[in-house]
């Protein structure tokens, strides 16, 4: 009779702290064409890549990104990464920040701005990548291995 009793009580505990549960949960926001077209670009970009394979996962710098820029370093393209550097170091929430430093030997992070055709001289295993993309960047872990 005890044990009865005890069983029913946890029940009704059970039942109770569980009424009402529908009514306290958010209303399952609904995204936008535009929204999900982002989710899946930024999938692309940021869990996989173009050529090649890694794992779906999210990548970060554990230290702070210290730009070398190489190649034809036009003004306007110049201005374009200083504006996207600001505005990442304004997001950014962890102590991260992006600089852009004029001696290559304290980057770990090289950018070439140029035509596909002067990007394909300097690294030539990416030569036939070029003649396809209007963009293209590689991935080294640092030191870059030799080309």
């Amino acid at each position: 009779m005890k044990k009865s009793i005890i069983s029913f009580y946890l029940l009704g505990l059970l039942l109770t702290s569980c009424s009402g549960l529908e009514e306290n949960l958010p209303e399952p926001k609904i995204i936008t064409e535009f929204q999900e077209e982002v989710i899946t670009y930024f999938k692309e970009v940021a869990l996989g890549f173009e050529f090649g394979s890694a794992s779906q996962i999210t990548r970060n710098w554990s230290d702070n990104m210290k730009i070398y820029v190489g190649g034809d370093k036009r003004d306007y393209l110049i201005h374009e990464l200083n504006k996207v550097s600001t505005e990442i170091n304004a997001l950014a929430q962890n102590g991260f920040q992006i600089s852009i430093v004029t001696d290559s030997s304290s980057a770990n992070f090289y950018i070439f701005l140029g035509t596909g055709e002067s990007y394909g001289d300097l690294f030539p295993s990416s030569k036939k990548l070029v003649t396809s993309n209007w963009g293209l960047f590689s991935f080294y872990k640092w030191p870059r291995p030799h080309l």
